[in-house]
């Protein structure tokens, strides 16, 4: 967390296993489409801050 608090969207998805989380999370902030929303937003770092908490099925 940093001096802005905590995040104010949540996103709760559902991947198969924490591998394919971790390979496929961060190819959607390279997609050209991501880059096109981003591009008119200033102050970029502040739109992407992320916290992430992984559970497991009971």
């Amino acid at each position: 967390m940093d001096e802005l608090g905590s995040a104010t969207v949540t996103w709760i998805l559902r991947w198969p296993d924490i591998a394919t989380r971790h390979e496929r999370f961060p190819k959607l902030f390279g997609t050209d489409e991501w880059k096109a929303i981003m591009a008119d937003n200033p102050g970029i770092e502040n739109y992407h801050r992320m916290e992430a908490k992984f559970t497991e099925a009971m």
